[in-house]
């Protein structure tokens, strides 16, 4: 009737429960349909023609039209990187929209970049890449593209520069980026706005040894059964449940942990992982993690006062009860009680069996409605 877990669920809770943040890539594991694999967006530039309550349409230069869904999650950027609200889009306006599509085959914004009023489609383009060389001195940086093309982007004091760097020394050998570029009257790219950040691998395992002299703890991982040697910097963050965890001396042997370090360029060979340099780490004691019997996903199909019911993707229906020791977890703590919980949602539970039939939900993670 479920499967038997330990391991896997212990680390879903550890990311659910600790962190706090949305479905793990853990729980997501255990039901791809709880959320999806976090896909890359697509570019797309256009002019706003239509405006709507939750989404607008944009014409894009060769006259095609396509419409965005908005919602919570979709944010609003001006050039210089300055946040917008929905309410600051206008008809007319050019946009560049980073967007997604969702299980209904629309197109979810997540990102909407309001450009100049005096945008002109002619002249600009986007590219994207890994970087493969930085020059400050000729102020140019090359983007290695998918179709493995390079490209030199100029860039000059009114370039914008946004996701985890502020100016042209900040870029580095192995960081994703994407640049708004213009085109120049002798053909070369010159960057109006850079957005880059580290390419991000996640780790899970337990923690073999800490050494806070060196800053590093060893991780011996859950899949590929590996020590990995992990760097810790000042950029590191670090989440313990309750604010147990703050800095790489609060960490000891036998912990649970997840890692998100930046990945080096390439894939990470798991016969010769190489040390890698932590940008999140979350961790618990074992007696600190939830122990469930039974994890289980499906949909919710009904909700009453002290239970829940959910329908399993085999078709099968199962009630839980919620008291005061249940944990919810969801997206922007969107569901924080049995009270939130509605019919449609998708759900990750971690149940206790209390026999007789009878089954209490010690961690409810909850994903949007069907």
């Amino acid at each position: 009737m479920f499967k038997k877990i330990y391991i896997p669920f212990v680390l879903a809770a550890l990311v659910a429960l600790i962190v706090g943040v949305w479905v793990s890539d853990e729980a997501s594991a255990l039901d791809p349909s709880l959320r999806r694999r976090p896909r890359k967006g697509a570019h797309t530039v256009g002019q706003v023609t239509s405006i709507s309550k939750d989404q607008f349409t944009l014409q894009k230069p060769n006259e095609d039209e396509s419409s965005f869904l908005v919602d919570e999650h979709t944010s609003f950027r001006g050039l210089d990187d300055v946040e917008l609200e929905f309410e600051d889009l206008s008809t007319g306006q050019w946009v560049q929209v980073t967007a997604v599509r969702n299980e209904g085959g629309e197109m979810q914004g997540r990102l909407v970049v309001i450009l100049p009023e005096d945008f002109d489609p002619s002249e600009h383009e986007g590219v994207s890449g890994r970087v493969s060389d930085v020059d400050t001195g000729a102020e140019t940086f090359t983007l290695e593209t998918r179709n493995s093309d390079e490209v030199i982007v100029m860039v000059n004091e009114e370039t914008r520069y946004s996701g985890g760097v502020e100016n042209l020394e900040d870029l580095q050998d192995g960081m994703l980026a994407w640049a708004g570029v213009k085109i120049l009257d002798d053909g070369n790219l010159l960057a109006l706005a850079v957005r880059a950040h580290y390419p991000v691998a996640k780790l899970t395992g337990r923690i073999s040894e800490v050494n806070t002299s060196a800053d590093t703890f060893t991780l011996h991982t859950r899949r590929g059964d590996k020590d990995v040697t992990i760097i810790v910097t000042n950029e590191t963050r670090f989440r313990g449940r309750e604010g147990s965890i703050e800095s790489l001396v609060d960490l000891e042997p036998d912990m649970s942990a997840m890692v998100g370090v930046k990945k080096p360029g390439g894939e990470i060979n798991a016969e010769q992982m190489p040390p890698l340099e932590a940008l999140m780490v979350a961790a618990a004691a074992q007696d600190q993690l939830p122990n469930y019997d039974w994890r289980i996903t499906g949909e919710v199909v009904s909700v009453d006062n002290v239970t829940f019911t959910i329908e399993t993707p085999k078709g099968k229906q199962f009630v839980y009860s919620v008291t005061g020791d249940t944990h919810f977890r969801s997206r922007n703590t969107q569901v924080q009680s049995l009270d939130d919980l509605e019919a449609g949602m998708k759900v990750l539970v971690g149940v206790e069996d209390l026999g007789s039939g009878q089954y209490h939900a010690g961690l409810v993670i909850a994903g949007r409605l069907k």
